[in-house]
């Protein structure tokens, strides 16, 4: 039946219907985006964070103290060739500072990084075996082999690559189950949605905050002094201790004279 102006009566209600719907996704995808943000806003991303629900009850991967007062949080992502250059000076950091600092990493996947995500969960699903850094280093070195691989040929490589850091002892099975889990998803979702909360800083991997003071470790140092250097000037100055580098300039000229 068609009403005075030829439209039909089916054709209102179905265009009403499509206006409902569409009212109510954008109501749900509303929602849901400041139910995330409110979650997110609950957590001290300056802080280690305790495992939850909303981060897979996964553990924090930290290196150094705990306890420490001074944290420094690093943001990379697995398929990061800058990320992989700095392994080792965060290393360094590591072992010259021991207990005075905490050094919690988290994953921010830039977006343009098709494997970043997969990278991500694959280390995840490595540490709940206890793997986390030994996984996450391989993945780093080998970072050329897999960094351009499909799906497919990354999962089997992935796998792989387990077996070789396990040495053989690892849960294969379920190595390749947790890749799938909604759990190590979780947490590596998680650890982005903190990372987005300070998007306006992080313009590249890794990223660097020393107690939520943000290190822009690429472009403010000019004078390229050493990553190790670098960083522990900061780190000295924020437990008042004498800056490394002012110690070596000090006894050099001292030689000189």
């Amino acid at each position: 039946m068609k009403n005075k102006s030829g439209f039909s009566s089916t054709v209102i209600i179905l265009a009403v219907a499509i206006i409902v719907f569409g009212g109510f996704l954008t109501w749900a995808i509303v929602r849901n985006q400041a139910s995330t943000t409110e979650i997110i806003g609950d957590y001290d991303r300056t802080k280690i964070i305790p495992a939850s629900e909303n981060s897979g009850n996964i553990e924090e991967h930290v290196e150094g103290n705990p306890n420490a007062d001074l944290v420094i949080v690093e943001y990379s992502d697995y398929q990061c060739s800058g990320c992989a250059s700095v392994v080792d000076d965060v290393e360094q950091l590591v072992e010259k500072y021991g207990d005075k600092i905490a050094i919690v990493h988290r994953t921010y996947v830039l977006s343009y990084h098709d494997n970043g995500t997969a990278a991500a969960i694959a280390v995840e699903s490595a540490g709940l075996q206890g793997y986390w850094k030994k996984y996450g280093d391989y993945l780093f070195e080998n970072q050329s082999d897999w960094f351009y691989s499909d799906a497919s040929k990354r999962t089997d490589q992935f796998v792989s690559y387990f077996n070789i850091v396990t040495e053989g002892k690892g849960d294969v099975d379920k190595f390749i189950a947790d890749m799938s889990a909604e759990n190590t998803k979780a947490k590596v979702n998680f650890d982005i949605s903190l990372a987005k909360q300070v998007k306006d800083k992080i313009q590249y991997t890794p990223a660097f905050f020393i107690n939520d003071e943000f290190v822009d470790w690429a472009y403010d140092n000019k004078d390229n002094v050493p990553i190790v250097d670098y960083f522990s000037n900061i780190i000295d100055e924020k437990l008042g201790l004498e800056p490394e580098v002012k110690k070596d300039t000090e006894k050099k000229t001292e030689t000189e004279k």
